[in-house]
């Protein structure tokens, strides 16, 4: 018999036995969830399945709040006009575009509601809980757990949470970045009554076969190739250099940098706050933690926050200085070459780079893997409307990745039907 429990922190989970249940994933551990609880402003919520006096199945989420990033608030994401890819398809009819999907959210929040979409959408329907890790969602499951057992530990999980939302708030639970071949997940939530659709993907170098960067690069096609020789003859004639530093070494810097970044793409970064995170960030991931800088004149041009385990490395943060003339070739090294370097030399089996700026990594060898984004809400009269959200934005993402890659090749891993 399978029972689950909620818990709201992962504090009240040995960390011994939540590690015994992701096999060494970084972004499923006690210490990165942990580390997420400190940065996410919601509520934590966190379900463990039992059975046999262990725990089997387990997931980690968040509840949304006012300040909750774009990426872990799913009505940030289905009310942002930046999964209409209307710019990036070059929709000729874009106004057409735009007035639907201003249409769709206005059904789904039934009119309720002042201000902009998103906080229409919060204050019509509530909340979510957000259950996510770097850039999947997925459970955590016993190593050793059957296949029949983990289907029914996770619908015991999911039916757990619905009733904990139901009877409380937020009142709506987002698993936002399923993986497409995770098919007992998937099946799980098609069968608890969630809904789905794609918005975004992320960017995999797949390393498995390489022992060197030069190794990866000679398996490429000839026009990645002749990039990669390009680029990395003009960085080592550039006057820059990278190697590795510390956060409490370079603390001061490397926030200026993520700052500057930040404030580049529309952020109002809060510059205290990030120099607390980041040191929370050393403090709590210790030795799975690897930041590279880029140097000229002695001075840091550029830096990675990344981590990393046994199998995978995950580029998290990127900072940089706009004023520096090379800093195309800066960024370059920190999200393809050194990342790639690092992970063929070690015999890792793949660098997951994250969410969007999709083509420079493309171009370099990476492969497009879609995400599903997973909704239920408490309120059964907005479920049809919600499913038809996604649909119309699904349709939007799958036609720009279709123009960015080749579907019918294995640079593109979509959702299966």
């Amino acid at each position: 018999m399978i029972t689950v429990s909620i818990h709201d922190t992962i504090g009240a989970i040995d960390a011994g036995e939540w590690d015994g249940l992701t096999s060494g994933a970084i972004d499923q551990s006690h210490c990165y969830l942990s580390f997420r609880e400190l940065v996410e402003p919601g509520d934590p919520v966190v379900a463990v399945a039992q059975a046999g006096g262990r725990a089997v199945a387990a997931l980690h989420g968040s509840g949304t709040a006012a300040g909750t990033a774009l990426f872990s608030h799913p009505w940030k994401m289905l009310a942002s006009p930046q999964f209409l890819r209307a710019s990036e398809l070059g929709d000729p009819a874009s106004a057409a575009r735009s007035a639907t999907h201003d249409s769709l959210l206005r059904r789904l929040c039934a009119g309720r509601g002042e201000g902009p979409a998103w906080e229409r959408l919060a204050a019509a329907l509530g909340e979510v809980t957000v259950f996510r890790g770097f850039d999947t969602t997925s459970a955590a499951l016993a190593p050793d757990l059957p296949g029949d057992q983990r289907t029914t530990a996770m619908l015991a999980l999911l039916g757990a949470l619905k009733n904990h939302a139901a009877a409380g708030v937020p009142q709506g639970i987002a698993l936002p970045f399923v993986h497409p071949l995770d098919d007992a997940l998937r099946a799980a939530l098609a069968s608890s009554g969630f809904c789905r659709g794609v918005l975004t993907g992320v960017t995999v170098f797949d390393t498995s076969g390489a022992g060197s960067l030069d190794e990866f690069q000679a398996a490429q096609p000839k026009g990645i190739r002749r990039r990669y020789r390009s680029d990395l003859a003009a960085f080592g004639s550039s006057g820059m250099s990278i190697r590795t530093v510390t956060v409490t070494g370079c603390l001061d810097r490397l926030v200026e940098l993520e700052a500057a970044n930040l404030e580049r793409h529309g952020g109002t970064p809060d510059r205290a706050r990030l120099a607390a995170t980041r040191s929370s960030m050393a403090r709590l991931l210790g030795q799975a933690l690897r930041v590279i800088g880029i140097e000229r004149d002695g001075s840091l041009v550029a830096c990675g926050i990344d981590l990393v385990d046994d199998r995978n490395y995950l580029g998290l943060v990127y900072g940089c200085d706009y004023a520096e003339p090379d800093l195309p070739l800066a960024y370059r090294q920190l999200v393809c070459y050194e990342p790639v370097r690092y992970a063929t030399s070690r015999g890792l089996g793949q660098v997951r780079m994250g969410f969007e700026a999709f083509e420079p990594k493309l171009y370099r060898g990476a492969r497009l893997e879609t995400r599903e984004m997973w909704m239920w809400l408490a309120d059964e009269a907005a479920m049809g409307s919600l499913a038809d959200l996604l649909e119309f934005l699904s349709v939007r993402s799958m036609a720009y990745f279709a123009g960015l890659v080749d579907t019918e090749s294995d640079y593109f891993l979509a959702p299966l039907s």
